[in-house]
């Protein structure tokens, strides 16, 4: 259905911003990461690994958490392994080797700011455990592309409230031996985070004492790494303000004396260091591209939003075409086309209520129709005072009005809109009554709806120039650009496995919706034919007249006999109510009264509850009425966001 706009040149020009403003906010948003979506943040995060001669791994985790929300607890979800179709025993960061078989021995602390026990939890079994219940964890096993053990914490906590949480397990034969070396990848931090990470430092060091050289370390992370260390076998290195769904993982590499034979991931070969050098010149590469693809991002957006306001400029450039940008009082009333033209000359609807008061109001004082107010006897529950009684006068030419008056007629008096006339069924009507009743036949509403699409669209096609074409073009051209660099930026730049380059796709279609029903909006504006600029001017000043007749009535004294036919627009312009208050002020204190003013001006009547009638007459259109116009978790193995998915998360409970 259509709905009546409000197109004032200033508001329509607001509102244009504030979608341009909306577009780019909603655009922006998707390439800058939101606030946590979770109950809380994470100050330090503090991942202690200690790699066992037996090949299994030892973990502490040590978190702050900043809630500021309430919650039942948190679960954290740890990938352990995984597997998917292309997966092969190798010494790239998506080999089966580099998983662990399982993971035992969990435990959960509630510590000081220290991390020195204090109170360990328990563990339930999930189908005995409760939300509200505190100092418990349970744990179960989860398979989505892999294997995770949840470990959901029971741990109620309050807005604004700090918590030390210290989670330790062991991974089971994480280590690879060869002949010469041994050698850990796991990640250490998944991309599944809801929050970002204040300060991460991660920790690795061996179970015994060795006089620690040969030990090499390779950190791995779409971020800034810093403060690597590795020195007397203890190494370290820190990440800060990592940012949520960013993954952070370690390749170490040492000599096969650290190990013991009960290792069970062992290959009967010596470490290949050319094809090491290999892997990690290409995962720089690659970091490299990821640092591109987001600068990219951002280039991408600056180029929209450049688009965008070039586009808005040459929009309202084509749009303002002919009309004036200072509006001047102009006096008289306007009598050289009919309402619904002049309505569509500011860019309303034909099924505008409005256009119908209006028009109503306008048979009236041609005399095509008579209008006799009588109040009434209990006022009614909506504040009507008035019963508006409207006749056809005899001897009138029905063939003489135009399109839009002959269908109002026929649709109040025979409940049937065309412009076709031929008999009335009733003779004599009550307005509100009226409305009511048509506002129940949905059959009459939906023929209204296409005959005055119809004639809109007709009214639109004299009015109005064909879109311009060279603004098409533009619009097309950088359309077709933005789209080529957001598909080079993904498919080639983007370092990215295929399911989060399907991911971020997915944001650009989302936010290139936004810009392209806003670019359309922007690029199929059209501008008045030239025959229509004088008449559009006019229709301003008077509109600008009508809502300014108070502060100017003095320097313009407005006739009596003029005052139907200012109503008549008042009404158009959505200020009927506001206009007739003023004139019936004026007869007041000429010594009027109400009664007086009531019988002998309805015009005014009608007019001071024209917004309230105009509720039912939107109803009986199927239109809106209007007052105005014009216008993580970590993850296993060594992924690093290569293989197919990454799992892991840390949410509320």
């Amino acid at each position: 259905m259509c709905k009546y706009f409000k197109l004032n040149y200033k508001k329509f020009m607001m509102t244009k911003i504030l979608l341009l403003f909306l577009v780019i906010v909603l655009f922006v948003g998707n390439f800058v990461n939101a606030d946590s979506e979770t109950a809380y943040n994470i100050g330090d995060y503090v991942i202690n690994a200690t790699v066992l001669k037996n090949g299994n791994v030892h973990v502490s985790e040590c978190i702050k958490f900043d809630f500021h929300d309430v919650a039942n607890g948190i679960y954290r979800d740890i990938l352990y392994r995984y597997t998917y179709s292309s997966q092969n025993s190798d010494m790239k960061p998506s080999s089966s080797r580099y998983q662990a078989d399982s993971i035992e021995n969990i435990l959960v602390t509630e510590t000081s700011s220290s991390y020195e026990d204090e109170n360990k939890f328990s563990q339930i079994s999930e189908s005995n455990a409760r939300n509200g219940m505190k100092n418990y964890f349970s744990i179960s096993n989860i398979k989505n592309d892999g294997y995770i053990k949840r470990i959901k914490i029971y741990s109620p906590s309050q807005s604004s409230s700090t918590k030390y949480l210290k989670i330790e397990y062991d991974l089971k034969d994480v280590a690879v031996l060869y002949k010469d070396f041994g050698e850990i990848y796991w990640n250490f931090v998944g991309k599944d985070w809801d929050c970002d990470i204040s300060n991460l430092k991660i920790n690795i060091n061996f179970e015994q004492e060795y006089n620690m050289e040969n030990i090499r370390v390779y950190p791995h992370g779409y971020t800034d790494i810093i403060n690597l260390v590795n020195e007397d076998g203890k190494i370290s290195f820190e990440v800060e303000k990592l940012k949520r769904k960013t993954a952070v993982d370690a390749r170490v590499v040492f000599p096969a004396s650290y190990l013991d034979s009960s290792v069970k991931k062992q290959l009967n070969e010596n470490y290949d260091f050319n094809t090491l050098n290999k892997i990690e010149k290409n995962m720089e590469f690659g970091k490299t591209r990821n640092k591109i693809s987001n600068f990219m991002n951002y280039v991408i957006i600056a180029i929209t939003i450049m688009y965008i306001i070039i586009l808005f400029i040459k929009s309202d450039k084509v749009s303002s075409k002919g009309k004036n940008k200072k509006v001047e009082y102009y006096t008289q009333p306007l009598e050289n086309l009919s309402l619904s033209v002049y309505l569509k000359l500011c860019g309303g609807s034909v099924l505008s209520p409005n256009l119908l008061m209006a028009t109503i109001l306008d048979l009236h004082n041609k005399k095509v129709i008579n209008m006799d107010s009588q109040k009434k006897v209990k006022k009614s529950f909506d504040g009507i005072e008035y019963d508006y009684y409207l006749t056809i006068n005899e001897g009138v030419r029905l063939d003489s009005l135009n399109e839009y008056e002959r269908i109002v007629i026929n649709y109040l008096f025979n409940s049937n809109p065309t412009p076709n006339i031929t008999t009335f069924k009733e003779e004599k009507i009550e307005l509100n009554k009226r409305f009511k009743e048509l506002s129940k036949n949905t059959y009459s509403i939906s023929k209204l709806n296409a005959v005055c699409t119809k004639h809109d669209k007709k009214i639109e096609s004299t009015v109005y120039e064909k879109t311009d074409s060279k603004l098409k073009r533009f619009s097309f051209i950088f359309m077709f650009c933005i789209i080529v660099i957001s598909l080079i930026n993904v498919f080639l730049i983007s370092p990215l496995n295929i399911d989060l380059k399907i991911d971020n796709i997915s944001i650009y279609i989302v936010a290139g919706m936004f810009v392209f029903m806003f670019a359309i909006m922007l690029t199929f504006v059209k501008s008045l034919k030239p025959d229509y600029y004088e008449e559009y001017n006019n229709l301003k000043g008077l509109q600008k007249y009508l809502k300014d007749y108070s502060l100017i009535k003095d320097r313009y004294p407005i006739e009596i006999a003029l005052w139907d036919r200012y109503l008549v627009f008042a009404c158009l312009f959505g200020i009927a109510k506001k206009v007739a208050k003023e004139f019936k002020e004026e007869l007041i204190r000429n010594g009027y009264d109400d009664d007086y003013i009531y019988i002998n001006y309805p015009m005014i009547n009608m007019a001071m509850y024209s917004s309230t009638i105009s509720t039912y007459a939107a109803s009986s259109t199927g239109s809106s009425s209007s007052g105005g116009f014009s216008g993580g978790g970590s993850g296993g193995g060594g992924r690093w966001r290569w293989p197919v998915v990454v799992l892991s998360k840390n949410n509320v409970i």
